[in-house]
């Protein structure tokens, strides 16, 4: 429950951060554990990154699901925040699939350096291979590709102005609250304060969603395994 309860405020902060940072661009998507399907000839096939951002779609209308052959883009950035269930998976097996689709950078965020050497790495598309991202001086990670710097504080991945090297609010703080991770409430208009507010309200409810979406997968799942067992033992069995 814990870790259910960090991993949902880590994308609650970067969604809420993306939005106040590139929501005002048009040709920009970002969207959070949106299912993504990636092979036409097999539609089921899909994963679900946490955070994805999209460049030049031809809308940035809200999608419950996500097929690349349909949008003809792959995402620009992946971000995942892994846990002791996927850090193996958003390790080598993710990196793989996003590599194969163009994805241009392909971030790996662990709150709490449980599971990874380094908590927070990178890789950039370069040449037809992922090459990683290094850290600058101060321990943050560029992006080519949002024009920021990720830098961890606490649990929380944060974006950095890279020329300022000030952090971009989130909801949260612009609201006033102070909790684990966050450092001081940043003071600003009350404009941007119900801009913020709203996007961090928008952010709960997309994770919310994708919550509920995971959940009905699950089951699908285990139901579709319950299936197999039984036909195997169905196949199995001897003929009387």
């Amino acid at each position: 429950m814990i870790e259910q309860k960090s991993h949902f405020r880590t994308l609650a902060c970067l969604y809420s951060t993306m939005q106040t940072h590139l929501g005002h661009r048009s040709d920009i998507y970002v969207t959070v554990q949106t299912p993504l399907h990636y092979d036409q000839q097999q539609p089921e096939l899909h994963k679900q990154p946490d955070l994805m951002v999209f460049k030049d779609l031809r809308d940035n209308q809200e999608r419950e699901r996500i097929q690349l052959w349909a949008e003809g883009v792959a995402p620009s950035v992946v971000i995942e925040v892994t846990s002791q269930a996927t850090w193996l998976e958003d390790l080598v097996n993710k990196s793989s699939l996003y590599l194969r689709l163009g994805v241009k950078e392909y971030i790996i965020f662990d709150p709490y350096n449980e599971f990874l050497k380094e908590g927070l790495q990178g890789l950039r598309l370069v040449k037809g291979e992922y090459v990683p991202i290094t850290l600058n001086n101060k321990g943050a990670l560029p992006s080519q590709e949002l024009n920021v710097n990720f830098v961890r504080q606490g649990p929380l991945l944060r974006l950095v102005h890279p020329e300022t090297e000030t952090l971009i609010p989130w909801g949260a703080e612009v609201a006033g609250i102070q909790g684990e991770g966050v450092i001081q409430v940043v003071q600003a208009s009350p404009e941007t304060q119900q801009q913020l507010a709203a996007e961090a309200q928008r952010a709960q409810k997309e994770a919310e969603r994708a919550a509920r979406e995971s959940k009905r997968a699950q089951a699908l799942e285990a139901e579709n395994a319950h299936l197999r067992v039984l036909l195997g033992q169905t196949q199995t069995a001897p003929h009387r």
